[in-house]
């Protein structure tokens, strides 16, 4: 069968071209013109061209492959809805697709240039992804001049010995989807306001309904000295509790930028707990204080840290029905923090009601806004720090306000 088929070829020898064991295809050599047999060296010289056919042929392929290979990942690369730029090692700029470029406002000249050429912004993050070796992870950047949002992920490309050989970076257009936010927050803020209004006018009607009660009967009660004190009392005391609950209103609306200085943890928490000290002793609570022992001073604006540990500890008080306890603490967990907690065995929240706690006007107080956590929450991200909580209810809550340590103390 091999001797037929070799003479319908017309081919006296037939020599494999294999490469690694593959079979790729193979050449057929017809008889010699002088039809002598081929001598050794002849056969030799053959096999040498076939395996050198061979391995010629199989680069051919593997181009091919590459080649389809690359085409298609260019294709893919092409046909994302995020921009892709990639530099080489020494920060020239080797990839960038079209949604890249329409959102760089930048042509395919860019290629091969100094990623400089692709603005400031976008060149610092590349530079800095190659010299530290580590990328960054949806991080949101404005690009000067376009006033466009843009989220931005890079990335380190190693080769197998775990050398640096440029950077990749995806991002994408976050510009519509900030404004859908900025109407949703306008529209939410108006919301919150509408309620506050009427959060407002609920809570100044009530005291405003016993003075004009008091007042009417002032007239024929003049004379009566009981009623002119309780009336004193309960405008004095109606007034002031209005005039806490506006002040607090006009401090959540506008809490101002901080004012930091260099203050010691220590004394602004131990002036708070002594405020607190006579209505400890009335209500039969025991009210213990730990300080730190290296007292630390950090900035922080001391009015605002005051007034939202004075909210936490009278929400403590306010938690508490008969005798209790409170402790408060101050630690300083690491170098770069400083934590105040403040943790009573009160009635503590219930699950429900848990994870409503940081939203204005929630309170489960007869009286009241519900704005005392929310300023507090404010005021914490103010200070770049963070508010815990931790609640079990019938067992009591645990309030953490965490603080970084902007100036070591």
């Amino acid at each position: 069968a091999i001797e037929r088929e070799l003479s319908v070829l017309g081919s006296e020898i037939v020599l494999p071209l294999e490469m690694e064991g593959e079979l790729l295809g193979a050449i057929g050599v017809g008889k010699k013109i002088t039809g002598e047999s081929f001598s050794s060296e002849e056969l030799r010289l053959l096999y040498t061209m076939a395996n050198y056919s061979a391995v010629a042929l199989h680069n051919a392929l593997v181009y091919r492959e590459l080649n389809a290979q690359s085409r298609y990942f260019q294709f893919i690369l092409e046909s994302l809805p995020s921009g892709f730029l990639s530099v080489d090692g020494k920060g020239r700029i080797n990839g960038i697709n079209k949604k890249g470029r329409e959102i760089l406002g930048v042509g395919e000249e860019i290629l091969g240039q100094n990623v400089q050429k692709a603005g400031s912004i976008i060149a610092d993050l590349m530079l800095r992804t190659l010299e530290k070796g580590d990328g960054f992870e949806r991080k949101e950047i404005t690009l000067p001049g376009r006033k466009l949002t843009i989220g931005v992920t890079t990335a380190v490309i190693k080769n197998s010995h775990g050398e640096n050989m440029g950077a990749v970076m995806f991002f994408r257009d976050l510009t519509p989807v900030k404004v859908e936010e900025k109407k949703v927050k306008v529209k939410e803020e108006e919301n919150l306001w509408k309620r506050i209004a009427e959060g407002v006018a609920h809570e100044v009607r009530n005291p405003l309904v016993s003075i004009k009660t008091f007042s009417q009967l002032l007239p024929e009660k003049f004379k009566d000295k009981d009623f002119r004190e309780e009336f004193s009392e309960m405008v004095t005391r109606e007034v002031e509790r209005l005039s806490g609950m506006l002040d607090l209103l006009e401090k959540f609306a506008h809490p101002g930028q901080p004012v930091k200085k260099p203050e010691s943890i220590n004394q602004i928490v131990e002036e708070v707990v002594e405020e607190f000290r006579p209505l400890a002793e009335e209500k039969g609570i025991k009210l213990n204080l730990r300080l730190d022992t290296t007292n630390p001073i950090i900035l922080v604006d001391r009015n605002q840290i005051s007034e939202a540990l004075h909210q936490i500890v009278k929400n403590a008080f306010q938690a508490i029905r008969d005798s209790g306890r409170i402790s408060i603490t101050v630690r300083r967990d690491t170098p770069d923090q400083v934590e105040i907690k403040v943790k009573d065995n009160g009635e503590g929240i219930p699950l429900d009601n848990f994870r409503k706690i940081f939203l204005p006007l929630f309170t489960t107080r007869f009286r009241g806004l519900g704005l005392g956590l929310p300023y507090v929450k404010k005021i914490m991200e103010l200070h770049h720090g963070q508010i815990n909580i931790d609640s079990k209810y019938g067992q009591g809550t645990e309030v953490s306000l965490i603080l970084p340590c902007e100036q070591g103390g």
